[in-house]
């Protein structure tokens, strides 16, 4: 009865072994699927973590590069003579004269085309006459101050009223004043003595002098 007892123990030890081994084997497989599995997913979590910062920074970039491209450079110049609103005007930096004209309310009916080329590219600070028909004042047909070389200055002792409206700041109330003052005292002396005249200060003598002679 006892090595029938004993026998049995031993073969449920024997079997007790074989469970613990394949219970044991099961386990280990499954921890270390899990692990894997763990790694594998923070592995995917980073680099879609990583995709949206660089494709957001490439599209900041772009959009930064486009938008300074698209930012339209402007300038600003005098245009005066006959047109309907003279005076200081921003333009496009590409801009033809004929833009600039048309910003100022575009041309008076008066307005010498013969000596004017409206396809003249203008420049920063630049200043741009257009002539009265009639008017010996110099032409637009070149960048700068907008004046052929060569052509004689505007004699401010014989000059008319239109004549005298073609100077740089020079408007109908100021260009009045001047053939009034000559009308009082007689013929301007020297270029500095138009600063006699109402209206006329060092900052608008300073931008008239390069244009005027007394001769």
């Amino acid at each position: 009865m006892v090595q029938i007892q004993s026998k049995h123990i031993k073969f449920i030890a024997v079997i007790g072994v074989i469970l613990i081994g394949i219970l044991s084997s099961i386990i280990f497989k499954d921890s270390i699927f899990q692990r894997n599995n763990s790694e594998g997913v923070v592995i995917v979590s980073q680099e879609k973590s990583k995709e949206p910062e660089t494709h957001n920074g490439s599209d900041s970039i772009q959009q930064g590069e486009k938008h300074d491209l698209e930012a339209p450079a402007t300038i600003k110049i005098y245009i005066t003579g006959q047109v309907r609103y003279p005076g200081v005007i921003e333009v496009p930096s590409d801009s033809r004269l004929i833009e600039a004209v048309e910003l100022a309310g575009g041309l008076l009916d008066d307005a010498d085309l013969l000596k004017v080329n409206l396809a003249l590219r203008v420049q920063d600070e630049g200043m741009y006459i257009i002539p009265k028909i009639g008017d010996e004042s110099p032409a637009v047909n070149s960048a700068g101050t907008g004046m052929n070389e060569g052509k004689s200055k505007i004699n401010i002792n014989t000059a008319d009223q239109g004549q005298l409206e073609t100077l740089p700041r020079i408007g109908p109330v100021i260009a009045g004043n001047i053939i009034n003052y000559r009308e009082q005292n007689g013929a301007f002396r020297s270029e500095e003595d138009l600063m006699n005249v109402p209206g006329i200060g060092q900052k608008t003598f300073d931008g008239l002098k390069a244009l005027i002679t007394v001769k």
